[in-house]
This record gives C-alpha cells, sequence and structure tokens, in this order.
C-alpha cells in the first residue's frame, strides 16, 4: 500500500470514529529541501520508536517545499514540524511566542570548483569579491598558473526560495536583485554606497546541477550544504570537482565543531506549540537519540552535543 493510500485509509477511518486528525494521523514535517533525505532516513526507525509497524504506518509524511514554505506552514497550523537551515530571527520569535525552535546539527556552506583549477583555498573576502564581481579571473585571487582559463570566472548561487542561499548571503552581508526572466542574481556588498555586479551569478536549484555546470565549465564555482554534497559523493561527476579550503581550512566535523571552518549554520525542527500531535514531542526526542544522531551523521550533518 502507498503512503498516499495509507493516509485517505486513515483519514477515513478518523471520520469514521470521531477522532481528529491531529489525534492520530502521520507527522507532517515540511520544509528545507536540501534536508529531506534525513528525515526520510529517519521515517522508519522513528516508527519502531514509537511502536508502530514500520511496514504498513505512515507515522511521517514529508514535504521539501523549502525552508520559507515550511516555516509558513508551520505558522499556519498546516504542518505539525519546519525543518530550516537558519535560525528564527528574534522579530519571528517576538512575534509569533507559540514558535519553538530545536537544534537537532549542524551543517556547513562548502564552495566548489572544477578539478582543472589549481586554486586549492580561498580567503573569505575573496569569495566575497568574486560574486560581488570585483574579481573576474582566476589569475587575479592566486599566484598559481590558471592562464588556461581564458574566460570570466562564472559564479552559481542556489536560487532565493532556498535556506542555503539565504544563509549565503547573510554570512556574506550582500544584496541581491533578481532577474524574473532568467532568475540570474545580480549581488553587492550590503550598504548604499555599494554598487550591484554588472555581471550576472547563474541560479540552480539541485546540486546535481551545479555540478554539472562545473563539470562543463571549468571557470565556474558554486556552493552548497555539505551535508548534500556529501550525498553525491559516490556519483561520476563528483569525480571532476574539488571542495576549497577556506582561509586554509578544510570542512571537518572537527573544524565545524571547534568553530575554526568559517561558514557553520544550524538545522532547526520548528514546532508550533499549538499542536496537539502527540508526535511532534516523540520525533524531536527520537532525533536526539543515540539512534537519530547516527542517522544524521550518516546524512552528513553533525549531530549537536547536548551538554
Amino acid at each position: 500500500m502507498t503512503n498516499l493510500n495509507q493516509l485517505v485509509t486513515t483519514i477515513i477511518l478518523m471520520f469514521l470514529s470521531g477522532l481528529s486528525y491531529s489525534e492520530t494521523g502521520p507527522l507532517f514535517i515540511v520544509g528545507s529541501t536540501s534536508a529531506s533525505p534525513l528525515i526520510e532516513a529517519s521515517e522508519k526507525a522513528f516508527s519502531r520508536y514509537i511502536g508502530e509497524d514500520d511496514s504498513v504506518s505512515a507515522s511521517v509524511v514529508i514535504r521539501p517545499v523549502g525552508s520559507q514554505k515550511g516555516l509558513k506552514s508551520v505558522i499556519d497550523n498546516v504542518a505539525d514540524v519546519g525543518i530550516i537551515s537558519r535560525y528564527l530571527s528574534r522579530a519571528e520569535l517576538d512575534n509569533r511566542p507559540y514558535l519553538k525552535q530545536v537544534t537537532i546539527a549542524q551543517d556547513a556552506l562548502v564552495f566548489l570548483v572544477n578539478k582543472q583549477n589549481k586554486i586549492t583555498s580561498l580567503t573569505a573576502g575573496q569569495v566575497k569579491d568574486i560574486y560581488t564581481g570585483s574579481v573576474t579571473r582566476w589569475d587575479d585571487v592566486s599566484n598559481k598558473n590558471n592562464q588556461q582559463f581564458v574566460k570570466l570566472i562564472q559564479p552559481l548561487s542556489k536560487g532565493i526560495a532556498h535556506g542555503t542561499f539565504h544563509a549565503f548571503h547573510s554570512l556574506f552581508q550582500l544584496d541581491y536583485m533578481l532577474e524574473p526572466e532568467t532568475q540570474d542574481l545580480y549581488l553587492k556588498r550590503k550598504g548604499e554606497n555599494h554598487l550591484f555586479s554588472r555581471r550576472p551569478t547563474q541560479t540552480y536549484s539541485r546540486f546535481n546541477q551545479a555540478m554539472g555546470i562545473v563539470n562543463r565549465e571549468p571557470e565556474s564555482i558554486a556552493y552548497e550544504s555539505n551535508a548534500v554534497m556529501q550525498q553525491y559523493k559516490d556519483h561520476q561527476g563528483f569525480k571532476k570537482i574539488k571542495v576549497l579550503k577556506i582561509d586554509g581550512v578544510s570542512v571537518s566535523e572537527k573544524s565545524v565543531r571547534n568553530e575554526t571552518y568559517p561558514w557553520v549554520r544550524p538545522l532547526n525542527l520548528i514546532i508550533n506549540t499549538n499542536t496537539d500531535n502527540a508526535k511532534v514531542d516523540q520525533f524531536v526526542k527520537f532525533m536526539l537519540t543515540d539512534v537519530g544522531k547516527n542517522i544524521i551523521r550518516q546524512q552528513g550533518y553533525i549531530p549537536i552535543q547536548l551538554p
């Protein structure tokens, strides 16, 4: 029986028995597209954790709609849990005191280039210069001989609907303009006195799209969630790209935990405390168990260390 058939059957049975959907139905989790594989990998183990038969029970229904839409669904109380790759702002918490955020993991923002590129490390300032158009050639950011690249650097970015983009433009303190027809971005440093780049930054939705462009166009640079990138490490196209060090530091669990790698972000569960679905608290507790942490690590994230 498919999840959809299970869901329809559950709703019919609840209607006949007079029970509300939220009291007995599956847990609806919405949000980050990059984190959806983590939730999918947790589904059967969570069913066993709460004592349900994982072969027939749809304990979790996942909708990877993006961080922003996921947050809105939780605010509107049409989803039980949102999963987003950032902290709620002070204004969001003050305006909606019924929201609760629980950090379950850490992730890092990584930058990748074609293996033909001789550069192995960039500074934070150089990355910002590339994306704002201050630097347009690889020879301008390194004394390594990259003269085989006759074309200008092509920066690539996640689309603005993705939490990874918001982490990027927040960490680098950038403003952006979106070209509606092409979905290209024009970036600049925050502040009224700075100009937008005259060269567009091409956007993508999925990491395999960015990986394909970097493979075909060696002058390109892209960024992604480290956890998402790890899910592609056995992909054929992954052999043609490399991850850059930032300020000489490689991304690793150690460099993320001790904060020597500069660009780290949280993975948060967002809960509407007005929900009456008992599975919400159970799911939060499960993700913080040893079993939950092992699944988090297997999916490329770094599980949070509780005091």
